[in-house]
């Protein structure tokens, strides 16, 4: 049994609009969870290494991500990175800009790199939430982290067009290997 401490909006998120949420994580995942008075979950696993996954679903579904997507931390190799902006800089007018930069004009920076990384991506208060596989997460970690430290996006943008054609030459010879063992 685990103790895990969360923002009551975040328990809320949890435990969803009438316990809808919280059923749903228990029944597909066959564990318990009870909430405490402390802003506090106990989660009652009977698998170790699914109580482990447990942690990164929960903080997923608490930063916004659908429960599908926050499953698939559980259900795949899919990895959960987040960014705290507030690490960046403590000048609550700083935030702001980071903020608006990793955002960008209508959503386009976080669209842009949510599309050419192939992953899932929640911005929500100070932090940045991605969903992938392991090497696209990474991508879009280091895009983010460009972003905060000021590079122009036109810049980031290129860096991921490059790491995407990179995996892609990566997985064609991966491809090519494979047939050439099959003969």
């Amino acid at each position: 049994m685990e103790k895990i401490f969360f923002s009551s909006e975040g328990i809320a998120r949890i435990i969803g609009k009438n316990g809808l949420m919280k059923k749903k994580i228990e029944k597909n995942l066959d564990i318990k969870i009870k909430k405490n008075e402390d802003d506090s979950l106990m989660i009652d696993s009977k698998d170790k290494v699914e109580e482990f996954l447990l942690r990164y679903f929960l903080d997923a579904i608490t930063l916004g991500f659908p429960f599908n997507i926050a499953m698939s931390l559980i259900k795949s190799d899919k990895i959960f990175k987040q960014i705290d902006i507030k690490n960046f800089s403590k000048n609550p007018s700083r935030i702001d800009v980071i903020k608006s930069r990793v955002i960008g004009k209508e959503g386009k920076a976080k669209k842009t790199i949510s599309y050419l990384t192939a992953t899932d991506i929640m911005i929500k208060e100070n932090f940045i939430g991605i969903i992938g596989e392991a090497e696209n997460v990474h991508s879009a970690e280091e895009a983010f982290l460009k972003i905060i430290r000021g590079a122009p996006h036109a810049h980031v943008y290129k860096f991921l067009e490059s790491e995407q054609k990179r995996r892609k030459e990566i997985e064609a010879e991966l491809e090519e290997f494979r047939r050439k063992i099959k003969k």
